[in-house]
């Protein structure tokens, strides 16, 4: 039985239990709690599945599992597929479930992030969950909606309410 597949791979549950296999019904629980759409549960699944047979295939155990693993995954992942925008996320909150449960232990280091960057986050999980963009899409928009945020506010609070029609007009010109 498949939870995901792509143009590209599947994962299958009828493959060995890696580490993660024992939370993934917790952690799918959460997301419909949080109210995640259908698909991005799946993709969250299988990304997550897909992570547990890399684990397993490395013979890591949950106690090395934290952000720089996810980042090292990814990595690897992306030499052969193309990794969704929101990857890292779906990896985050799964840091944040496996935390919350006292199975992983908290960060070494808290990373270092702006508001522009939580925005920027909520844009792409928006765009690829809403709209169903393409990741090539969203990092066109994310690369310009940054450029404007940034000009607009420079390094300071990010107030939409400021925003006017002004600005949104200046927005449509450096994306044309």
């Amino acid at each position: 039985m498949q939870i995901y597949s792509d143009a590209h791979s599947a994962v299958s549950l009828r493959q060995p239990d890696g580490p993660l296999f024992p939370y993934l019904s917790g952690f799918s629980a959460t997301l419909h709690g949080q109210g995640y759409a259908e698909v991005s549960i799946t993709f969250k699944l299988w990304l997550v599945r897909a992570l547990d047979q890399w684990m397993r295939g490395r013979r890591l155990e949950m106690k090395s599992l934290s952000e720089g693993l996810t980042q090292q995954f990814l990595r690897d992942r992306g030499k052969r597929y193309s990794i969704q925008v929101s990857a890292c996320a779906a990896l985050r909150s799964l840091l944040a479930y496996l935390r919350e449960i006292k199975v992983v232990g908290p960060p070494i280091c808290q990373p270092v992030t702006r508001p522009i960057d939580h925005l920027q986050e909520s844009f792409a999980q928006h765009w690829v969950e809403q709209r169903g963009l393409r990741p090539k899409s969203v990092k066109q928009y994310l690369f310009h909606t940054r450029r404007f945020l940034s000009g607009r506010f420079g390094h300071g609070e990010l107030s939409l309410r400021e925003l006017n029609s002004r600005d949104l007009n200046g927005l449509g010109l450096c994306c044309a």
